[in-house]
């Protein structure tokens, strides 16, 4: 009776291919001279397809047409290195669990896993002589089950949208190591990924572009690593939007940028610190909009400006020091309820305060108004009903404003400190401004001290207006022709000086 046996040649673990295979029985009963070998052919057949690159040096992996689980990314083909993971390589294999990607690879190309409902797990390898890697465009997008995927320390850059909505994705780190290359994380790179708990942002990282973070609703601590190799760090527009848990924010030094709405709708956070040697310069429009549970702000000494509804709907903030802000947008804090005070330094350059920028704030108590001020917009202060009892003092009582409108009604001038500057003829400022019944002239005080009080008269014959200020103290008067600013006359000088 004959002698078979079978042989998997899968165990050998050859490269796709034709290989020629010899057989040759061994027996001790015959001598080997009477052997005659058996030759065949056999072709191994990959579930890997690859593109030479142009240069004839690396290998593309181009596509993926098996069925396993677990897939390991071969580091050669053909003795030549795998440098890339092609577009679309995997996009929309529901089969894969697991990928295993070699140290040899520089770019996972655009989709190059996006839709892969079943990967949980992705591990990129590295070592001491692997190329730096590019994650492009949505290579892990909608990803749902992945839960795993750590960024290790030669990623230079995490494209747009590439672990968007990967929304089991909860264990992720963004490695260093010394000497590792600058990373920035692209526009929502990791957007709507509501697994996420925390995010330690290390020291190589000099850009979190815009929306990167948005919709990580289970987001409750970011940790924001200082560096002196990489001095800035710019966080983009809406990067942490709706982060619905994050309690609190650290914003170290190095941070140089934060655009508009980053930290809009973040309805936890309680507290917002900033570096002692902060580098940043403005708060951009609705970066803490509704931010619902901020108790206070101290911006740092670096910040000049706060944008168009920068803090609006903080409806828990009480207390804002910002010393040296240079300008305030519209709306910055309208509808702080709880704001009770606002402090400004003497030395600020502040020039206006805008439309409705603390419109609503229901009780604000407390504000300094610095010299430097030349306007107060229409409903700047509109429904601030605790000023009344309340203080609102101005640097300069002897100053000039150049357009004011007080949207509030002053009922109690010893309290306050403000009177009559411009006002409109229906406003009220502690008692009534004389609006001159018998012409179409009125006029008002541009002198900021207590309710001064002037007597007019008008010879219609000769066209003469004549102004009596009891106190002697105004330095100036400006006159109105139905309610349109037609002149300004100085006392010092006794010229009139047409508008």
């Amino acid at each position: 009776m004959g002698t078979s046996a079978n042989i998997n040649l899968n165990n050998l673990n050859l490269d796709a291919g034709n290989w020629p295979i010899t057989v040759s029985a061994i027996s001790e009963r015959i001598d080997e001279s009477d052997v005659q070998d058996t030759a065949a052919t056999y072709q191994v057949r990959t579930a890997f397809t690859y593109d030479l690159s142009s240069d004839g040096n690396y290998y593309i992996l181009a596509s993926y047409q098996g069925d396993a689980n677990s897939v390991e990314i071969e580091s050669t083909y053909n003795n030549k290195p795998v440098r890339e993971i092609k577009a679309n390589a995997f996009s929309g294999n529901s089969t894969i669990t697991s990928v295993y990607i070699p140290a040899t690879v520089s770019k996972i190309g655009y989709k190059a896993f996006y839709n892969c409902t079943s990967l949980t797990y992705v591990a990129i390898r590295s070592n001491s002589d692997s190329p730096e890697l590019v994650i492009e465009t949505s290579a892990f997008e909608n990803c749902t089950a992945l839960s795993t995927a750590d960024i290790p320390y030669r990623v230079t850059e995490i494209g747009e949208m590439a672990f968007r909505k990967c929304t089991s994705l909860a264990t992720f780190n963004l490695n260093t190591a010394e000497n590792a290359p600058e990373l920035t994380i692209g526009v929502s790179a990791y957007a709507e990924c509501t697994a996420i708990t925390s995010l330690i942002v290390p020291d190589r990282v000099v850009d979190i572009d815009d929306y990167a973070f948005e919709g990580c609703t289970s987001l409750a601590a970011i940790g924001l690593r200082t560096s002196d190799e990489f001095p800035t760090l710019r966080i983009g527009i809406g990067t942490f939007r709706y982060c619905e848990k994050l309690k609190t924010l650290s914003i170290i030094d190095r941070v140089n940028a934060i655009g508009s709405f980053a930290f809009q709708g973040c309805k936890a956070l309680t507290t917002v610190s900033f570096g002692s040697n902060s580098k940043l310069s403005a708060i951009a429009g609705s970066v803490f909009k509704d931010c619902v549970n901020l108790e206070s702000v101290y911006l740092p000494s670096s910040v000049q400006s706060i944008g168009i509804t920068a803090f609006s709907g903080c409806t828990s903030l009480v207390y804002v020091s910002a010393e040296t802000i240079t300008s305030i947008g519209n709306s910055a804090f309208e509808g702080c309820s709880a704001l009770e005070e606002v402090s400004i330094s003497s030395a600020s350059t502040l020039k206006q305060i805008p439309h409705k920028a603390f419109y609503g704030c229901t009780s604000l108590r407390k504000i300094r108004i610095p010299e430097s001020v030349a306007g107060i917009a229409d409903f700047a202060f509109g429904g601030c009903t605790a000023l009344a009892s309340g203080q609102v003092s101005f640097d300069n009582p002897y100053g000039w404003f150049t357009t004011i409108t007080l949207p509030f009604n002053v009922t109690d001038v010893d309290a306050i400190y403000i009177d009559s500057a411009l006002l409109s003829s229906s406003a009220t400022a502690g008692s009534k401004i004389p609006t001159a019944e018998e012409s179409s002239l009125a006029v008002y005080m541009c002198r900021l001290t207590k309710m001064i009080t002037p007597t007019i008269s008008i010879d219609n014959n000769t066209g003469t207006l004549t102004v009596d200020e009891p106190t002697g103290i105004a330095t100036g008067f400006k006159v109105y022709v139905d309610n349109v600013h037609y002149a300004t006359y100085e006392v010092d000088t006794g010229v009139l000086r047409m508008a």
